[in-house]
């Protein structure tokens, strides 16, 4: 079945405003693009630079309507004809019958992106280790270095850590024999936002496990 373009945007009207929500949001960095997958044509097309035009043909793969168990796709990496990276998400639209009908596709450049992304990865790159000689008797750094290790590991910033990953905390450091320095119980405490008291007592806890 053929539809016209005037029917082809009846039919997807209800999608049009989550599509040019989307477009404004993200102009111009975003081209929205709604496909039907029946005559395999673009319906419309918002914040466009790929060059395509409504009525143009779609050239989906057919393989796309055959996964029903997926609403969603990527999201993957596409180039633009004038080369620029795309980052793109796509998602089924359906009728008000839950039937699938067509593709919502979000195309975000992502090259203007790219020479700041490699600006902060020039600035924020370090060349090596700090020498020994400059933290092998900070027993400070040595406590922020392992401190920081345990909560990537944990994959929790410090103020988020509950009580009982401030005790695995100190277990960690513990382990790392990094309290036998005088005022270690102390610094940690400063760090974890508890008492000197606290810390010993969350040592014995750890120590007794």
């Amino acid at each position: 079945m053929r539809f016209s373009k005037a029917k082809l945007e009846a039919r997807y009207a209800h999608a049009f405003p989550i599509a040019q929500g989307i477009a404004v949001w993200l102009h111009p960095n975003a081209e929205v693009v709604l496909h039907d997958f029946e005559t395999d044509r673009v319906v419309k097309i918002w914040n466009n630079f790929s060059r395509r035009s409504p009525g143009e043909a779609s050239l989906i793969a057919e393989e796309i309507q055959l996964e029903q168990d997926r609403d969603v796709y990527g999201p993957y990496e596409r180039s633009n004809w004038d080369g620029r990276r795309l980052k793109c998400v796509s998602s089924v639209v359906r009728d008000e019958n839950g039937e699938r009908i067509g593709l919502l596709c979000l195309n975000l450049d992502v090259s203007s992106f790219d020479a700041f992304s490699a600006f902060i990865d020039l600035f924020t790159a370090t060349a090596s280790s700090p020498p020994t000689a400059l933290i092998e008797r900070d027993w400070r750094e040595q406590i922020h270095a392992a401190l920081g290790q345990h909560l990537r590991e944990v994959n929790t910033p410090l103020p988020a850590l509950t009580r009982a990953q401030k005790i695995d905390a100190v277990r960690a450091l513990d382990a790392k024999q990094l309290f036998s320095t005088r005022n270690a119980t102390q610094h940690v405490a400063e760090i974890l936002n508890v008492s000197r008291a606290t810390v010993y007592n969350w040592l014995n806890e750890a120590r007794n496990q």
